[in-house]
């Protein structure tokens, strides 16, 4: 996969890291943590972190990973679209990069309220999804090319990510899925993801 690099930290975790450290956040919820790249850089930087994905091979190449760096994260497989497998308010802060959208509507929304139950009062969120454009164009993989399948919702028929569904975000859209946080910031990365703390 080319368009990020799986073994290299989310850009925009620097930016987050000082205000979990601020708000005294110790336990962090990682969802669809894949191969393992934000969570083990969350370890590195003093946080318990779990991290739970649907895929056995990233878990896989994850505890590898962990292991080889003598690094402590707890990983379970699951499929964040469902019943998390996590107690009401445990965790301090929520991370989801790239995931969430991966879902239908009724998914996504599903998967905000367990987020919601899952994270104290309080507690922090911080999501990256993926809006219309890029560049000022229209995405050529996930939106021009692909086959609408419900009301913003698109499956790739060319790329990286074919077959792969998502659910296109904006600003107002963002505000309405995540309207039980208080949005502190919505910005875009480099690449023209929204990210959204809460």
């Amino acid at each position: 996969y080319q368009y990020y690099n799986f073994f290299q930290p989310y850009e925009e975790l620097k930016k987050i890291i000082p205000i979990f450290k601020k708000e005294k956040v110790k336990q962090i919820l990682d969802l669809g943590c894949g191969t393992g790249r934000n969570l083990i850089y969350l370890t590195k930087q003093r946080f318990k972190v779990w991290g739970i994905d649907v895929s056995q091979e990233g878990l896989k190449i994850a505890k590898k990973t962990l292991k080889q760096k003598g690094i402590k994260a707890q990983l379970k497989i699951g499929n964040i679209f469902e019943k998390l497998p996590f107690k009401d308010n445990f965790f301090d802060a929520v991370i989801a990069i790239q995931v969430l959208q991966h879902g239908s509507l009724n998914q996504i929304k599903y998967a905000i309220k367990e987020i919601e139950r899952v994270l104290r009062p309080e507690g922090l969120l911080f999501v990256t999804l993926c809006g219309r454009f890029s560049k000022g164009k229209v995405r050529y993989c996930l939106v021009k090319t692909a086959q609408k399948i419900a009301p913003r919702t698109y499956l790739p028929t060319i790329g990286e990510e074919k077959g792969m569904i998502h659910y296109i975000y904006n600003k107002k859209i963002l505000k309405t899925h995540y309207k039980n946080f208080e949005i502190l910031k919505i910005w875009k990365d480099s690449k023209d993801y929204y990210c959204l703390l809460g």
